[in-house]
């Protein structure tokens, strides 16, 4: 299974409890769970800068609602 493959499966199933669990308890190999940790941090930025827009949004909202 190439790097690709397997993080395309990662991204299919979407689920993120289920990797963490898998990593927690070791069932991938060593390239795997590199490949695993690296998908869930790109989720975590990925939620990070979502969360960081919306609360821009509503700053600026705000901003011009009090103009």
């Amino acid at each position: 299974m190439t790097e690709r493959t397997f993080l395309e499966q990662l991204d299919a199933h979407n689920n993120e409890a289920e990797v963490r669990e898998r990593l927690a308890a070791g069932n991938y190999n060593s390239k795997h769970a590199s490949l695993a940790q690296e998908w869930r941090r790109r989720r975590e930025s990925a939620r990070s800068t979502e969360a960081s827009a919306k609360r821009d949004a509503r700053e600026e909202e705000t901003l011009s609602i009090a103009k």
